[in-house]
C-alpha cells in the first residue's frame, strides 16, 4: 500500500476516558494548534491526509480518531457527539494546549461546533467544512430532491472533474476506513441524524469560517449555506467540489481551507 505523508501520531491516553489515536504537530511560534474532526465512518487520516502538509507549514494540529472510528476510544456507551467533543478537548488537556481552532469536516462540523459550546475558554476560532447545524427534523427530506439532482450530475461528470485516486493510495484509504467499526458508525449516524444547535448557534462569539462545498450530494449546498444564514459573522469560502473532494480533489480543498483559516487564525 502507497501510504501518504502523514505527521507524528500514536494513542494518547485521555483521563477517566480510554485511549485514543491522535496525530500532533506542533505549532510554529506565535501560530495556533488546529483541532481537526474528521466525519462519520472515516478517520482522521482518511480525512484529512492531503490536508496535512500544507496545515503543518502553517499551523500546530491535533487529528483525533473519534469514538469506534479508526483507532478511536471503544466505549461500552453508545455513542454521542458531545463525548466526541470532550474526548477532543481532553486530548488537549493531555498535550498541554489551551486553545484551539476547531475545524469539523461533515460530522465534524457539529462536534466543532460542540467543542466551543460545552468548552468556550478553550476555543479560538471555529472553520466548518461541508456541514451544517441541524440534521434533525424535516430539512434532510426536503432537500433530497437536490440531493438526487446532483448525484445524477456527478455520476455523468468526467472523472477529471470528479476527482481520481491512483491504485495505492487507493487501497490504503480503504485499509484506514476498514479500521471503524461499522456498529459504532451507524450509532453515529443515528446521533448525527438528532442534532440540532439551531437554539444556541447565533450566540457563536469567536471567529468562524464556513467552506460550503458547492457540488455536495451528502449535505447539500442550500443545507451548508442555511448554516451560514443561522451564524453572526461568518467568513464564506466555497469548493468546487463534492463530499469526498478532500480527498479526491485536494488542489480545490486545501486553498479554501487554507482561505477559511486565514480569516480566522489570529495574527
Amino acid at each position: 500500500m502507497d501510504a501518504p505523508w502523514l505527521p507524528a501520531g500514536g494513542p494518547l491516553e485521555l483521563a477517566g476516558r480510554g485511549t485514543t489515536f491522535v496525530r500532533h504537530s506542533p505549532a510554529p511560534p506565535g501560530r495556533p494548534t488546529l483541532l481537526l474532526l474528521h466525519g462519520l465512518s472515516v478517520t482522521a487520516d482518511a480525512n484529512w491526509f492531503p490536508a496535512y502538509p500544507a496545515l503543518v507549514e502553517r499551523y500546530g494540529i491535533v487529528a483525533i480518531d473519534h469514538r469506534g472510528h479508526g483507532r478511536g476510544i471503544r466505549a461500552e456507551r453508545r455513542f454521542r457527539l458531545a463525548d466526541c467533543a470532550d474526548d477532543a478537548v481532553a486530548a488537549l488537556d493531555a498535550l498541554g494546549i489551551e486553545q484551539t481552532i476547531a475545524v469539523g469536516y461533515s460530522m465534524g462540523g457539529p462536534i466543532a461546533q460542540l467543542v466551543w459550546h460545552r468548552h468556550r475558554e478553550r476555543t479560538h476560532g471555529l472553520v466548518l467544512c461541508a456541514t451544517t447545524h441541524r440534521f434533525r427534523g424535516l430539512e434532510p427530506l426536503r432537500d433530497l430532491p437536490t440531493a438526487f439532482a446532483m448525484r445524477a450530475r456527478a455520476t455523468g461528470a468526467a472523472p477529471s472533474r470528479r476527482g481520481q485516486i491512483d491504485g495505492g493510495l487507493r487501497r490504503w484509504l480503504a485499509h484506514e476506513i476498514a479500521r471503524t467499526d461499522r456498529a459504532t458508525a451507524m450509532q453515529a449516524g443515528l446521533s448525527l441524524a438528532r442534532y440540532d444547535a439551531s437554539g444556541w448557534i447565533r450566540t457563536l462569539d469567536v471567529p468562524h469560517a464556513v467552506v460550503i462545498t458547492d457540488r455536495d450530494a451528502a449535505i447539500v449546498p442550500p443545507r451548508q449555506q442555511r448554516l451560514a444564514q443561522a451564524l453572526p459573522s461568518p467568513t464564506v469560502v466555497h469548493a468546487n467540489i463534492d463530499h469526498t473532494g478532500c480527498v479526491t480533489r485536494p488542489a480545490v480543498f486545501v486553498p479554501a481551507l487554507l482561505d477559511a483559516l486565514d480569516a480566522v487564525a489570529p495574527d
